[in-house]
């Protein structure tokens, strides 16, 4: 995926909420809860605004300065494409 190009968005009909560290994701229809670890639960809410992998990865990056950027961003892209093959985000239209 070339992450640095495309944004990505949370897609319409699901609602969530931050409990304690963890973000919890429900569907239209509440049938469906997914909670988030701890390092998906703090992109979660930058998908809300719409962002570019590239942004999430600099944004783990000064969080984690522990952890290689690539190592970052593989986790990012498998994170984002996860989550399409789920239907729980979807590519956003360019501003």
């Amino acid at each position: 995926m070339n992450g640095s190009v495309k944004s990505f968005r949370h897609t319409g009909g699901l609602t969530w909420d931050r409990v304690d560290d963890r973000v919890v994701v429900l569907d239209a229809d509440g049938s469906s809860m997914i909670t988030l670890n701890p390092i998906a639960s703090i992109l979660w809410p930058e998908l809300d605004r719409q962002a570019s992998a590239e942004c999430l990865v600099r944004m783990l990056s000064s969080r984690f300065t522990d952890v290689s950027t690539e190592q970052l961003r593989h986790d990012v892209d498998a994170f984002l494409d996860e989550l399409l093959s789920e239907g729980s985000i979807e590519v956003a239209e360019p501003a």
